[in-house]
C-alpha cells in the first residue's frame, strides 16, 4: 500500500476517534446539566404535560410529578394519571414515566416506559374459541374498542405486581394468577408482549417456579405468535389452568414447553415438548355447594392444589422488566379456582411422560400429530410414538402401535365419559397393545378402521369375569365390526365368582358384531375354543344381545362339546349359581369317565336365568361313557357307568347301567330337581347272586349297624335289589336311603341260631334302621315255614305242610 494512503487512513481513523470521544463527552455533559434542572421539571408540570400529551396523540393530565435519575434516564413519578377529556377520558392512577435516552436511540427499542402496580387483569375465552384481554387502562366491560391505541404514544407498557385473572367457561377454567409482570409494546398494529408469571406468592412450602410467555401478535388480523415453558415446571402450582374434559393436571415436575400459532383471534396451532417425572392427573365430579354459615368461599383454592409436593422449587430471576421494584404481597397467595372442589378420589399417576407433538386446525377441522409421546419409564414405558389423529368433519387416526393402557386410565377420569362405562374402566382395568392402526371416516357419514390387536384384557369385577391375552385382527365401520381372532394366542379367562378358576384357552374363528335397536348384537357363525391346561375343547355358535338398557344381555348360542374327561366338569360349575353342598356333591361324585357327543342351546334374557319357569331354555345333553360316580360318600361308587344325561333349566337327570362294588345295575337314573337349595335322588335296580349283594352291603353305611348279622349270614341264589337314596341339598339336611330285595329261591343260614333256610322267596325291605321282612316262605327241616325279620331279631313262624299251622321262636344262638 502507497504511504500517503496509509497515512491518509491513519488520520481518518484518529479523526473517527477524536469525533466520538468529543461527542460522548458533549452527550455527558448533556445528561449531567438535564440531571441538574430535572427537579425543575416538578415545579412545572403543564410543561411535563404537553410533552406527553404530544406523544399520546391526546390530552394528559396528573395531579402531581415527582422526578428522579436513573442510570436509564429519568423517571417520572405521576399521581392520578389521567387520558383523554370528555366522555374519552379515562383514569389510569398512580404510574411512572420512564425516559430510556441510551435505549431509545436503538432501533425497535421504546424511548419511554409506562409503569403501572397492581393491575388487575382478566384473560377470558368465548365459546366461539376467541381469547380477549380486559382490565387493560381506558378498557370497559362494554367497550370493544382497542384499549392500547390510548397508550401507544407513552411507550412500551409495563405491570408490576399484577394479578391475572382465567375464565374459560366452556373448559371449565376459572382460575386466579397472584402475581405476574408484564412487558407489552405496541407499534401500529404490532403488539409485542412478555409475561412472567407466579403460581404462589408467600405460600410456605407451595410451588414457586415462575412461568414465561411471550406473545408477538397483529391485533388487527388476530394473527401472531406465543410461547409458554417452565424449564423447571412445577404443574401442581398451575393445576386450576390445567384442566379439560373434567380432568386435571394436579402434579408434575420438569421441562414443559408449547409454542403457539395465532390465525383470527384463535389458537390456529400447537407445538409441545415436555419431559415431566410424576404426572399426576384427578378426575373431578362437579357437585353443587351447599349454602350454609360456614361455607368456604366458591374461590378457595382445593386442598388438593399442591399436595403432590413436599417443597417449592426456586424460580428463576426475571429479566422482563428493569428497575421494576417488585413489591412484597401483604399475605400469602396462590393461583386460585373458582370451580367446585372434586368429590371423587379417582387418580392416575405416570413415573415419566415424555412428549413431541403438535396440534393444528385444518380446513375441515384439526389435526394432531405426536412423533415421539412415551408413557412410564424403563421395562413399563408404554410408546405411542407416530400417533396421527385427524377431527372435525373428516376423522382419521394412523398409528404404528398403541399401548391404550394409560390412554384408558386417562378417560376414566374425564367426565365426558358415562358413569357406568366410566366405572368400569376404573375397575376392570381394560388393557390393550393395538398395532397398525388406521382409521378414517366422516362426521355422520362412512365410516373404515382396523387394527391388529396384539393383547386385550381386563379384571373381573363384581359377578362379571375378566380375560386377557386375546388377539386378533379387526375391521370395524360406523354399523359394526369383525374380529378373525389369533389361534396362535393363548388367552386366560377368569370369573372367580363364577368358574373360580382361571381357564386358558386358544381361540379360532371370527366374531361380529352389529347394532340392534338400542345396543349391539355380537355373534359367531362358528367359534372353535381348546383348552391348554385342560383337556376340553367345543365349538359354538350364535351370540348375545347388549340391549345397552342397564340389564343382563339377551344370549342365543348352541355348542358343541369335545370329548372331554368328566372331572374336568369340576372347573366349569357357575358357584354363584349353584348351592355350596350341590358344588360339594359335584366335586366328588364325579371321579372318572368320559363325556361324549355334547351338545348345549342356550336362548332368553338372562335377567331371566335360569328359565326354569318357561322363559327360556337351557338344554344339554351327553353321553358318559366308562364314568365313574360316588353318588354317597359311605356308598362305593357305581362304575362302568354308559348314561345319557340331560340338564334342563336348573336341573339334571341321568340314565343308564352300571356297576357297583362288582354288581351290574341294569338301570340307574339320578338327578337335581333344582341346582339351589334342590334335592338329590338316585334310583337303581339290580338283578344278582345273594352273595354278592351281601358283599356290597358290608361296604355300605347299613354295615355299621349290622356288622354282626352281615359277617355271620350265609346267603346264597337270585335277588333283584331296588335301591333310593334322596340328598337335600340344604346345609344340616339327613341323607334318606331305602331299598328292597326280593328273593327267589335263594338260600339263608346264620350258624348262631343253628338255622338254614332254603327255597327262600319274598322282599325284604332295608334302609338306615336296618331290614324288615314281612312273611318269608322258606324251607327249614324240609318243612315250609313263614319267617319275619325285624331289625337283628329273627322269629319264624313254621308250620308243617299237612298239620295245622304253628308258631315257633327260634332258639338262641349258642357260644
Amino acid at each position: 500500500m502507497p504511504t500517503p494512503l496509509r497515512r491518509r487512513l491513519r488520520m481518518a481513523r484518529r479523526g473517527a476517534f477524536y469525533g466520538a470521544a468529543i461527542v460522548l463527552v458533549l452527550v455527558a455533559l448533556l445528561l449531567a446539566a438535564a440531571s441538574q434542572v430535572l427537579p425543575l421539571a416538578e415545579s412545572h408540570p403543564e410543561q411535563v404535560a404537553q410533552w406527553l400529551s404530544k406523544r399520546a396523540g391526546r390530552p394528559v393530565a396528573f395531579d402531581k410529578v415527582e422526578t428522579q435519575w436513573t442510570r436509564r434516564g429519568p423517571l417520572l413519578r405521576l399521581d392520578g394519571l389521567r387520558v383523554g377529556e370528555g366522555a374519552q377520558a379515562f383514569t389510569i392512577g398512580d404510574a411512572e414515566m420512564l425516559v430510556s435516552i441510551y435505549a431509545g436511540l436503538l432501533p425497535g427499542q421504546s424511548f419511554s416506559e409506562l409503569r403501572l402496580k397492581g393491575l388487575d387483569l382478566t384473560l377470558e375465552r368465548a365459546d366461539d374459541g376467541r381469547w380477549k384481554v380486559r382490565g387493560l387502562p381506558g378498557q370497559t366491560q362494554t367497550d370493544n374498542s382497542d384499549p392500547l391505541s390510548a397508550l401507544e404514544g407513552l411507550g412500551e407498557l409495563q405491570v408490576i405486581d399484577g394479578k391475572l385473572a382465567v375464565i374459560a367457561p366452556s373448559l371449565g377454567i376459572d382460575a386466579r394468577i397472584p402475581k405476574i409482570d408484564l412487558r407489552l409494546r405496541v407499534d401500529g398494529s404490532r403488539l409485542r408482549a412478555g409475561v412472567r408469571a407466579w403460581p404462589t406468592v408467600g405460600v410456605a412450602g407451595a410451588p414457586s417456579t415462575p412461568l414465561d410467555a411471550v406473545l408477538d401478535f397483529d391485533r388487527r388480523r388476530g394473527d401472531g405468535r406465543a410461547y409458554a415453558g417452565a424449564t423447571r415446571a412445577d404443574l401442581a402450582g398451575w393445576a386450576p389452568l390445567l384442566k379439560i374434559v373434567g380432568i386435571r393436571v394436579e402434579a408434575g415436575q420438569g421441562r414443559a414447553e408449547a409454542w403457539a400459532d395465532l390465525r383470527g383471534h384463535r389458537v390456529a396451532a400447537v407445538t409441545v415438548s415436555a419431559a415431566l417425572d410424576r404426572v399426576g392427573l384427578r378426575g373431578e365430579r362437579p357437585l353443587p355447594v351447599p349454602v350454609s354459615s360456614g361455607a368456604a368461599p366458591v374461590n378457595a383454592a382445593p386442598a388438593n392444589a399442591s399436595s403432590t409436593t413436599a417443597a417449592a422449587r426456586a424460580g428463576a430471576t426475571s429479566n422482563l422488566t428493569s428497575n421494576a421494584g417488585a413489591g412484597t404481597p401483604a399475605t400469602p397467595a396462590s393461583v386460585e379456582t373458582a370451580t367446585p372442589v372434586a368429590t371423587g378420589p379417582d387418580r392416575v399417576e405416570f413415573e415419566h411422560v415424555e412428549t413431541l407433538a403438535h396440534w393444528r386446525l385444518t380446513d375441515n377441522g384439526w389435526r394432531f400429530d405426536a412423533p415421539r409421546l412415551r408413557i412410564g419409564s424403563g421395562a413399563n414405558v408404554q410408546t405411542l410414538d407416530g400417533l396421527a389423529v385427524a377431527g372435525g368433519e373428516r376423522y382419521a387416526l394412523r398409528a404404528d402401535r398403541i399401548d391404550a393402557g394409560p390412554l384408558i386410565a386417562v378417560a376414566a377420569l374425564s367426565d365426558a365419559v358415562p358413569e357406568r362405562l366410566r366405572h368400569w374402566f376404573e375397575t376392570a382395568k381394560p388393557r390393550v397393545s393395538l398395532s397398525a392402526i388406521a382409521l378414517n371416516g366422516r362426521r355422520g357419514g362412512p365410516m373404515f378402521a382396523s387394527a391388529r390387536i396384539e393383547a386385550l384384557g381386563f379384571d373381573a369385577v363384581g359377578t362379571s369375569p375378566g380375560l386377557q391375552g386375546l388377539a386378533g385382527t379387526i375391521e370395524a365401520d360406523a354399523d359394526g365390526f369383525a374380529i378373525k381372532l389369533d389361534e396362535n394366542s393363548p388367552m386366560r379367562f377368569d370369573w372367580p365368582t363364577g368358574f373360580g378358576v382361571v381357564h386358558t384357552v386358544k381361540l379360532q374363528g371370527r366374531v361380529g358384531g352389529w347394532r340392534e335397536g338400542g345396543g349391539w348384537r355380537v355373534g359367531t357363525t362358528s367359534l372353535r375354543l381348546r383348552g391348554i391346561d385342560t383337556d376340553f375343547g367345543l365349538v359354538a355358535r350364535g351370540g348375545m344381545w347388549f340391549q345397552n338398557d342397564g340389564t343382563r344381555p339377551w344370549i342365543d348360542i348352541a355348542t358343541d362339546i369335545d370329548d372331554t374327561p368328566i372331572p374336568v366338569a369340576k372347573g366349569f360349575w357357575i358357584r354363584n349359581r349353584m348351592s355350596p353342598n350341590l358344588i360339594h356333591w359335584l366335586d366328588t361324585a364325579l371321579a372318572g369317565g368320559k363325556l361324549r357327543n355334547a351338545h348345549a342351546v342356550v336362548s332368553g334374557d338372562l335377567d331371566d336365568w335360569p328359565f326354569n319357569r318357561n322363559n327360556g331354555l337351557f338344554e344339554a345333553s351327553a353321553h358318559l361313557d366308562g364314568a365313574v360316580v360316588k353318588f354317597q360318600p359311605e356308598w362305593p361308587a357305581v362304575d362302568s357307568l354308559n348314561a345319557n344325561v340331560r340338564f334342563v333349566a336348573d336341573g339334571f337327570s341321568v340314565e343308564g347301567v352300571g356297576k357297583i362294588a362288582g354288581v351290574g345295575i341294569r338301570r340307574i337314573g339320578a338327578g337335581i330337581d333344582h341346582y339351589k337349595d334342590g334335592t338329590l335322588s338316585v334310583a337303581a335296580d339290580t338283578s344278582a347272586d345273594a352273595a354278592q349283594l351281601q358283599a356290597l352291603l358290608k361296604q355300605s353305611p347299613l354295615y355299621k349297624d349290622q356288622a354282626d348279622t352281615l359277617d355271620n349270614l350265609r346267603a346264597s341264589g337270585a335277588a333283584k335289589v331296588a335301591f333310593d337314596m334322596k340328598l337335600p341339598l340344604i346345609h344340616g339336611s339327613t341323607t334318606q336311603i331305602t331299598g328292597t330285595v326280593d328273593l327267589d329261591n335263594a338260600k339263608l343260614a346264620d350258624p348262631r341260631w343253628k338255622i338254614a333256610f332254603e327255597q327262600v322267596r319274598g322282599r325284604a325291605e332295608y334302609g338306615r334302621g336296618g331290614f324288615r321282612a314281612e312273611d318269608l316262605a322258606v324251607m327249614h327241616d324240609a318243612r315250609r315255614a313263614s319267617c319275619r325279620c325285624a331289625r337283628a331279631r329273627i322269629s319264624c313262624a313254621i308250620a308243617a305242610m299237612r298239620s295245622r299251622p304253628g308258631w315257633m321262636r327260634c332258639p338262641a344262638p349258642t357260644n
